[in-house]
């Protein structure tokens, strides 16, 4: 029986790569997570406001830039820092600085933003130095930037295409619905993370001859032969998970906010991380 319970485990957990069995769970810890950190949130008098993402922000780039430095053997690749467990490393360490901003906000009254965001900044750019005096493929951050810029303005126009037939006065609440879900607490901005998430993938596939780990993404990758499927991919899931987060979570806007900002950490990160091994021809 033992047996049969560590086979399982091995084969689904402890091999490398993402399975359906991992993928589902992952997705069930990471959700009951962020009702942990909700909650906890709630009791350190915590606004998800500008402040609060600003100060975040740096902590989102270093945890990627980390896993990029291990994929070009600067850190050593151990548990805590590839996925998952590099999220569990995240956590701690930006609970910590969280920590101890409240406590210098306490005995020094200062707002809590700005020694996190100093401390977030410091390590960040530990990492962002080392791939920029590694910079070795100007091509792959062309071709990024290109893409994702690309594929901003495709999508800002198909927005536009959008609003101008719904000029009409039965249409103009629809057109309202609209431009709310687009502007609405920054929605646009996770939408663009994960633009940033689907130009990194696939130009490195494209390109640079990358893989697709996750499952999803990597049938529809292998069923359409491309990597420039994320780019609907993205959209079609992304777009829907938004609305009904503002349609299914109105009332609760500390709730709301912080599970929007998940879904952008789910793009930014694996974008950054995905340039970042690019620029360093790893």
């Amino acid at each position: 029986m033992l047996d049969i319970i560590y086979g399982f485990i091995d084969k689904y957990f402890i091999q490398p790569g993402y399975n359906p069995v991992n993928t589902i769970t992952y997705g069930v810890i990471l959700g009951l997570a962020i009702f942990g950190v909700i909650k906890m949130l709630r009791k350190l008098e915590i606004e998800i406001d500008r402040n609060f993402i600003l100060a975040l922000v740096p902590f989102i780039i270093y945890g990627a830039t980390s896993r990029a430095m291990v994929d070009a053997n600067f850190y050593p690749e151990i548990y805590w820092l590839v996925a998952p467990g590099i999220y569990v490393t995240m956590f701690f360490i930006t609970l910590g600085a969280l920590l101890f901003s409240l406590f210098l906000r306490e005995v020094r009254r200062i707002n809590y933003a700005v020694p996190m965001l100093i401390i977030g900044s410091a390590l960040s750019a530990y990492n962002v130095g080392l791939i920029l005096l590694n910079f070795t493929s100007p091509d792959a951050l062309l071709y990024f930037l290109f893409a994702f810029f690309g594929s901003i303005f495709l999508l800002f126009a198909a927005y536009c295409v959008i609003l101008s037939f719904l000029k009409d006065h039965k249409e103009h609440e629809l057109r309202g619905r609209v431009r709310r879900l687009a502007v609405h607490e920054y929605n646009h901005l996770i939408v663009f993370a994960h633009l940033f998430d689907a130009s990194a993938t696939s130009i490195g596939i494209e390109f640079f001859g990358y893989a697709e780990k996750h499952v999803l993404p990597r049938f529809l990758i292998d069923h359409f032969h491309t990597g420039f499927i994320m780019f609907p991919l993205k959209l079609l899931v992304v777009i829907p998970v938004i609305y009904l987060i503002d349609m299914y979570v109105k009332d609760d806007p500390m709730t709301r906010r912080f599970i929007k900002l998940a879904v952008l950490i789910l793009g930014l990160s694996p974008g950054i991380r995905d340039i970042s091994r690019m620029i360093m021809g790893v």
